[in-house]
């Protein structure tokens, strides 16, 4: 079965692959659709209903995720009291930074930092979903 899951998941698309711990990963997944137009490719679902892996695409990139395992402290940023790592969309366009935003905020996303003019050249907002990661969008500001 494994085997045959992981042949319809398409290879990272370059670098670094993010693979996401999440408690509650099917409404993690619900979230990702609403707040970023996420595709589900596909996923895999062990015989206690959690889901072993899952890879969804945002933003034309693959993104791991799976459920939360506390009791082998595989746990999200919420347990852990905080998130080290943001993941970043590289956007196209200014607009681009304040309609991702948005459109996250309304899937029930806390936003971070509203859409910005920032010093280093970029429009750049940040929002915490609901397992504690935190997602960052910049666009480089035309002059």
């Amino acid at each position: 079965m494994a085997e045959n899951y992981m042949s319809n998941t398409p290879p990272p698309l370059a670098g670094v692959t993010a693979h996401l711990t999440c408690d509650g990963a099917e409404a993690a997944i619900e979230q990702y659709k609403k707040a970023f137009n996420a595709e589900l490719l596909a996923q895999m679902v062990g015989e206690d209903g959690k889901i072993i892996h899952a890879c969804v695409v945002i933003n034309e990139c693959a993104v791991y995720l799976h459920d939360a395992w506390p009791e082998n402290d595989v746990l999200d940023p919420n347990a852990r009291g905080g998130c080290s790592v943001n993941m970043h969309l590289q956007l196209k366009a200014p607009k681009d930074v304040d309609s991702w935003h948005d459109q996250a905020v309304s899937a029930g996303m806390t936003s971070k930092m509203a859409p910005e003019d920032m010093f280093w050249g970029d429009r750049y907002a940040e929002v915490k979903d609901m397992c504690g990661h935190v997602w960052a969008f910049g666009a480089p500001v035309k002059s």
